[in-house]
């Protein structure tokens, strides 16, 4: 398989973890930001397809915790990040999506 990425054998073993804005221009973490979020989401499914498409093992926490800002809204965006971070923990590489300097989050998990 050719790959548009260059990953060391190491970083093949393990996944990529995949770092970018969650919530929108408005900084509100709930159902009014919902379009917003639901953009960076879709923004963060392109690149996870990317990598399934090319056989690279993914985590998206986009799509791991995708609108629980709604299903679950007395849940914190502080609990949100702590788990993405143990997550990344795990990583043997990191993405930053397009963006990502714009995102308290991402620059955290950079």
């Amino acid at each position: 398989m050719t790959s548009r990425y260059k990953l060391n054998a190491a970083a093949r073993q393990g996944y990529i973890y995949i770092a970018g804005p969650y919530v929108g221009s408005a900084p509100s973490h709930d159902y009014t930001a919902y379009f917003d979020i639901d953009e960076n989401i879709n923004e963060a499914r392109k690149w996870a397809a990317r990598l399934a498409n090319d056989g690279i093992s993914y985590f998206c926490p986009h799509m791991n915790s995708c609108h629980m800002e709604v299903i679950a809204p007395k849940v914190t965006p502080a609990f949100w990040l702590a788990m993405d971070m143990r997550f990344l923990g795990h990583a043997t590489a990191i993405l930053m999506l397009p963006c990502w300097r714009d995102s308290n989050g991402a620059r955290a998990e950079f």
